[in-house]
């Protein structure tokens, strides 16, 4: 799992670029277990088709609901191409 702030979507290459991104490594998902990093990266650009969840933790507009976010960035990707089942990074 990653976190990060939100950089930018890029709908023509169907991709997201989180800013100030760490690796939460796979907290018990997959074996070998992957642990957590102390590293901080200044971007990392995800790929939609290797994204499995996305989650809003929190926004910058108070007005909007994290879900009611995470909802449409998935929608925007999901809806740039249908075939690539996008939709958070697990290592």
């Amino acid at each position: 799992r990653y976190e990060g702030i939100l950089y930018t979507i890029n709908t023509a290459e169907s991709t997201i670029a989180l800013q100030s991104v760490k690796c939460c490594g796979t907290e018990g998902r997959k074996v070998p277990e992957i642990p957590p990093s102390s590293e901080i990266y200044d971007f990392i650009i995800f790929r939609g088709q290797d994204i499995k969840d996305l989650t809003v933790l929190e926004t910058a507009d108070p007005t909007l609901s994290a879900a009611a976010v995470a909802q449409a960035l998935s929608a925007q990707l999901h809806n740039d191409d249908l075939s690539r089942k996008m939709i958070e990074n697990h290592p």
